[in-house]
């Protein structure tokens, strides 16, 4: 979140544990029976009854396909019970679901992270100890290194905002423990962080560890507090398995943005993919243009391939995933008509695909999209999507959402869109809402921000304005866990610190104006593989 910090009022602040960490009492989901159907156990949360809709692009409908590998997806939806803002999500390779961040209580305080090992059920808060502080509860995020289990986590520890200290910490026992990282090489704003297999150049360099440990940052609070100016994007690299960061490397800019520099010029992204051979793929979007920037030299040097000629909204941020046969996909909200779409490249990036119009049936209006990708065809694209954004799109406004002049009665769910035969001449596309489309998880005019010739605007919260602790959304979780099930981290808003009248999952506990309110939940689309395979187990 480029600006405000959890909550309104100061700063937040909270204490990070690295060493041994406590794990608090774990808090439970709302009681509900799973749902059996097929002698399947689905789990907690699903909901069988509201299976995924299968559907063409352009939002064309399709009738059920026969057999049981066309089984309906089905949706799972979960409460944390915590407090949260821009989430991140992993699953780990022993399938325990981490989420952050959290706030232990509605104070604010202590930040830190979610643990569960039962799909969603039942949470343990991971206690934090220690003398270090974490001063922001947004630009975290969360990584699970598939092929050792090692979890990277991405924070700001200090004052001041913006140019604190940047750090990417690890754990090899499932976000129980913490070992800290060197201070990153470059000031902190919205840092992504992933890893990837060494090109060739680098396999002799690496120290202990088997892959290269990236970490990215871009513009805003970097480009006004940094002396000298931080701005646009960089890239670091470790070759330790996260203790020290190499130099930051900048992205180099396209001539139609030449100027990287304060929004709405800074490219902001999402997490990098890297292929088997160590080619590294990095989201990016100079003056809200979709373009994926591509090294073979671990991010030293970079080329620009434009994905699409359009402009996007919400930051510019660009969801990009490569599945197992190295076919790539972007997934984006376009300016115009603000509905998502999606683009294929087979030829490792350098080539795209006419952009389809993937949104579920029905959605008019969406926002803040995130891409993961599985098995070869397998993708993944969830978004806040609405079914009653007033049309013609009015001016946006950077007042409290539900005061913005005809998006006060606007609601939006959040959906999941998955192919899983995305490279055939007419993919066939499962959509679903995670929440039940009676309790909304977002209310009034978009959660992203919008560009305009004057510049960004849209950008506000639920209640009060663009804080994190219940405002706009810079992003939100996604990922693809070991077994290929996209799981999602998400909110539900809770506007002007208050309940939704008729929506139980804004916390009765809320009174009065303040603070606004953001609530963690977990999600996943459960597939006919899933279930199969659950089934013989």
């Amino acid at each position: 979140m480029r600006n405000g910090l959890f909550g309104s009022g100061p700063l937040v602040l909270a204490v990070l544990a690295f060493g041994t960490v406590a794990i608090a009492t774990s808090r439970s989901a709302p009681a509900r029976d799973d749902h059996e159907r097929e002698g399947t156990n689905f789990g907690p949360g699903c909901a069988p009854e509201r299976p995924a809709i299968p559907h063409h692009a352009g939002g064309v409908t399709v009738q059920t396909p026969r057999g049981k590998e066309h089984k309906p997806p089905i949706p799972c939806a979960t409460k944390t019970g915590f407090r949260t803002s821009e989430v991140s999500i992993a699953v780990t390779n022993s399938g325990t679901i981490l989420f952050q961040p959290v706030l232990a209580d509605q104070t604010g305080t202590p930040i830190g992270i979610l643990s569960s090992a039962d799909r969603g059920g039942n949470w343990g808060f991971v206690a934090p100890s220690g003398p270090l502080t974490r001063t922001r509860a947004t630009d975290m995020n969360i990584w699970v290194d598939r092929q050792t289990g090692r979890v990277f986590w991405s924070s700001e520890l200090g004052p001041p905002v913006g140019g604190g200290t940047p750090r990417v910490d690890h754990s090899d026992d499932n976000g129980k423990t913490w070992v800290p990282s060197a201070t990153l090489p470059m000031p902190f704003d919205h840092t992504q962080v992933f890893t990837g297999s060494p090109p060739a150049s680098l396999k002799r360099r690496l120290q202990e560890y088997p892959n290269v440990v990236y970490a990215v940052v871009s513009g805003g609070f970097t480009c006004v507090l940094d002396t000298p100016p931080f701005c646009g994007t960089h890239i670091t690299k470790s070759l330790d398995g996260g203790l020290t960061f190499g130099p930051a490397v900048a992205l180099p800019f396209p001539a139609e943005c030449p100027v990287p520099g304060v929004n709405p010029t800074g490219g902001y992204g999402l997490n990098g993919v890297v292929d088997r051979d160590g080619t590294l793929f990095l989201p990016f979007t100079p003056c809200e243009r979709p373009y994926v920037a591509i090294s073979h030299d671990a991010g030293d040097t970079w080329q620009l391939a434009l994905v699409a000629d359009i402009m996007t909204i919400g930051w510019g941020e660009l969801g990009l995933g490569m599945d197992k046969a190295g076919n790539l996909y972007a997934a984006w909200v376009k300016f115009e008509d603000r509905l998502p779409y999606l683009a294929i490249s087979r030829d490792h990036g350098l080539h795209w695909s006419a952009p389809l119009m993937i949104g579920a049936p029905g959605v008019i209006e969406a926002a803040v999209p995130q891409l993961v990708a599985g098995a070869r065809g397998q993708v993944a694209v969830t978004y806040y999507g609405s079914k009653n954004a007033p049309l013609p799109f009015t001016p946006p406004c950077t007042g409290p959402s539900l005061s913005c002049p005809g998006f006060e009665h606007e609601t939006w769910d959040t959906y999941i869109t998955e192919s899983f035969n995305a490279l055939a001449d007419r993919p066939l596309f499962w959509s679903a809402s995670l929440n039940d489309p009676a309790l909304p998880t977002w209310y009034g005019v978009t959660p992203s921000s919008i560009r305009t010739p004057a510049g960004f605007n849209g950008a506000s919260g639920p209640g009060t304005g663009g804080t994190s602790g219940g405002g706009r959304l810079d992003y939100y979780g996604m990922t693809m866990a070991p077994d290929d099930t996209p799981w999602v981290g998400f909110v539900q808003a809770c506007p002007f610190g208050r309940p939704v009248v008729g929506n139980p999952n804004c916390p009765s506990t809320l009174t009065g104006t303040g603070p606004d309110s953001l609530w963690g939940f977990v999600g996943r689309l459960v597939s006919a593989k899933e279930r199969e395979d659950e089934h013989e187990d």
